[in-house]
């Protein structure tokens, strides 16, 4: 972590700390007063609000970039550590889907051929034509 980070949590800390103390004092002080409840005053519920949110956005800000070593190793056979976008380089569908490519394939069938998305009386007519095909055949 870095000194700001550490010190914006120790700030956020503290001031959840003293607004919980505070809270304390009051209901100790209306304990004494008569036996009506009072609300939380306004005051010490935004320092408790406040406290939270820089905790909050304090963790976020100490979040430090991700290393790692490569599943494959460069031409050199050395593990060089990398970083965060070092790794998603952008590729081409069809130069992924080579063998789907050679034999003719839709690499994108599971959507296309949907049931949803298939026109059915096109079809029964292919099925209608191939049968006429098939039956004079015979």
């Amino acid at each position: 972590m870095s000194i700001i980070t550490t010190v914006l949590y120790t700030i956020s800390i503290l001031q959840i700390l003293h607004s919980g103390f505070s809270s304390f004092e009051f209901h100790q002080l209306t304990k004494n007063m008569d036996s009506t409840t009072y609300p939380i005053p306004k005051d010490i519920q935004l320092e408790c609000y406040m406290g939270l949110v820089v905790f909050i956005l304090t963790s976020f800000l100490s979040f430090k970039k991700l290393e790692y070593y490569p599943v494959k190793p460069s031409k050199e056979n050395k593990l060089k550590l990398l970083s965060t976008g070092q790794y998603l380089k952008d590729i081409s569908l069809s130069k992924a889907n080579n063998v789907h490519n050679l034999i003719g394939n839709d690499p994108n069938g599971e959507v296309t051929f949907a049931p949803s998305f298939v026109d059915i009386q096109k079809k029964r007519e292919e099925i209608a034509l191939w049968l006429k095909d098939n039956t004079k055949e015979e």
